[in-house]
């Protein structure tokens, strides 16, 4: 098998199925039936998950957890049955653009020698639709040890739906159930200074940011999340405080508000705003 594609998902019946339709069509286009299977965790659905009948040609398995257990875990559950040299993590509320498989097949085709292979992604929001790349990749893609040392500071990959994995970069990865910043949390576990990293601007997969139950949405699980990864990977330590200020002064720009964390903000205004010009210029330095 040379792609297992694992889709975690709870309560999403509809987009599911949508997915699983429009990835099947692709794959009988491509004509690969034999080299991609999927992989749904049914992570305590309520109905449970079912597969669209008698609709699909791909081999499509459905596994069920006993209870709901965080899509961390359910990734992994799948993981542990996968059979493909390569592995792609896809949410069920997202999609991918026309010819997604094709591309991502004829890499996997020419070559096993990469650890991550990174795309792009067209955002769907409530405006419109946009293309996003992460173009820091065309100086550093050959330098693994370089964008290690980034991920210290922000997710420079992506979402996780960007991603296709070798199996053995997927070994590395602990899956630890963090609020949020979870595919974050799976880069900086896999990645290392030998890691192969390449990337295809004309592959996309479709990130959809129209639902309010997001985890992207909620301010709490954010900046919880943020933190819990950076106490994890010591990115925040008693010699790195001022990591705190960064992330709290990042968070407050960009999230919507909630108390604990515009309380710390005003609190610390002067160090957050210090910690943010002064990480933003090691950035620049890197």
């Amino acid at each position: 098998m040379l792609l297992s594609i694992i889709i975690p998902s709870k309560n999403r019946h509809a987009l599911l199925e949508q997915l699983l339709l429009t990835i099947n069509q692709q794959v009988t286009q491509s004509n690969c039936l034999d080299h991609v299977e999927i992989i749904v965790v049914d992570d305590g659905s309520s109905p449970a998950l079912q597969l669209p009948s008698n609709t699909l040609k791909t081999q499509c398995k459905l596994r069920t957890l006993s209870r709901h257990s965080g899509a961390p875990r359910a990734r992994q559950y799948g993981l542990e049955r996968a059979s493909g040299e390569f592995i792609h993590f896809h949410d069920s509320d997202d999609s991918i653009t026309d010819g997604w498989l094709e591309g991502i097949i004829s890499h996997l085709r020419a070559t096993t020698c990469f650890d991550f292979l990174v795309t792009a992604r067209k955002v769907i929001t409530k405006d419109g639709a946009t293309y996003k790349k992460q173009h820091l990749l065309k100086n550093m893609a050959s330098q693994p040890h370089r964008i290690k040392q980034r991920l210290k500071y922000e997710n420079c990959l992506g979402p996780l739906g960007g991603i296709v994995f070798s199996k053995k970069a997927t070994q590395k990865m602990q899956f630890t159930n963090l609020p949020s910043c979870q595919d974050w949390d799976m880069y900086l576990d896999a990645i290392d200074h030998k890691s192969m990293i390449i990337y295809d601007w004309d592959i996309a997969f479709i990130k959809n940011d129209l639902h309010e139950d997001q985890i992207s949405k909620d301010t709490k699980k954010k900046f919880l999340g943020v933190f819990r990864l950076a106490r994890k990977h010591k990115i925040i330590t008693s010699k790195k405080s001022f990591m705190r200020f960064f992330f709290a002064s990042k968070l407050h720009a960009t999230l919507k508000p909630h108390h604990s964390l515009t309380l710390f903000y005003r609190q610390n205004k002067l160090r957050c705003r210090f910690s943010h010009a002064l990480i933003k210029a090691q950035k620049f330095m890197a």
